[in-house]
C-alpha cells in the first residue's frame, strides 16, 4: 500500500519539461517571424515615401482656375 501511493504522488509531482521547452522554442519562433515580417513591411513603407520630394503637384484644373482669376483681376484694372 506504501509502495501505491508513493507511486501515486511521484506521478503527480512529475516535471514536464519538455513540453515547456517546446512551447517556449514555438513562442520565439513566432515571434521572430512576426518581428521580420513587421521590419519589411516598414522598411517597403519608407521606400514609397518619397522623403527628398515633399512638394504636392497642384491639379490642372485648380491651374487653370487660377489663370482665370488672374486675367479677371487684370482686365478689371485696366
Amino acid at each position: 500500500m506504501f509502495l501505491f501511493e508513493l507511486r501515486l504522488i511521484q506521478d503527480l509531482v512529475e516535471l514536464k519539461y519538455g513540453n515547456f521547452i517546446q512551447v517556449t522554442l514555438d513562442f520565439f519562433i513566432i515571434a521572430l517571424v512576426i518581428f521580420a515580417v513587421v521590419k519589411v513591411i516598414n522598411r517597403i513603407r519608407r521606400k514609397g515615401e518619397d522623403v527628398k520630394d515633399q512638394t504636392v503637384v497642384t491639379p490642372k484644373d485648380i491651374e487653370l482656375l487660377t489663370e482665370i482669376r488672374d486675367l479677371l483681376k487684370q482686365k478689371s484694372e485696366k
